[in-house]
């Protein structure tokens, strides 16, 4: 019996897709081998390859590193490039408990996405807010929504 995976926030979509079209990219770039043809060299079915680039999952890094080798791409580039991108990713679908691992994606993260947009935590919400206006516009969406609590009146009356 098949469970439904939990739907995945838009931005790790965004993440996967993204990911999935530089593979590809890739594939192009040395010379548009067939699926068939990649079999030759990595031990994955054509089925395989193509659920693994289509987006809509992240593949296994076993898989990653050895299409990335197939097509050639240099092991010091899949190191420094492929892998720690791999790695935030994975830890945006499943993060870890920061108190048992260390912040390796937190780590691949900062240097993948460089520095942090300026902005300001909300006092309200604790959100990273880089547009004021929006954020607060979204605030009020939410008090007309509903009837808001004592607390949330407080702090927001701060």
């Amino acid at each position: 019996m098949f469970t439904k995976q939990p739907a995945l926030h838009e931005s790790i979509m965004d993440e996967l897709i993204s990911f999935a079209t530089d593979l590809r990219w890739v594939r192009r770039l040395a010379g548009d081998p067939s699926y068939r043809e990649l079999t030759r060299t990595i031990p994955w079915s054509p089925a395989s390859i193509t659920r693994n680039l289509s987006g809509t999952k992240l593949p296994t890094w076993k898989f990653v590193e050895q299409f990335l080798q197939a097509c050639e791409v240099d092991d010091d580039d899949i190191e420094a490039d492929w892998k720690p991108r791999w790695v935030t990713i994975a830890g945006m679908i499943t993060p870890i408990d920061s108190k048992t691992a260390p912040n390796h994606a937190a780590t691949a993260a900062r240097q993948i996405a460089g520095p942090v947009p300026a902005g300001a935590a909300c006092e309200i919400c604790g959100a990273w807010v880089v547009d004021h206006a929006k954020h607060d516009d979204w605030h009020e969406s939410l008090l007309a929504e509903r009837k808001p609590t004592r607390s949330f009146v407080r702090r927001l009356a701060g």
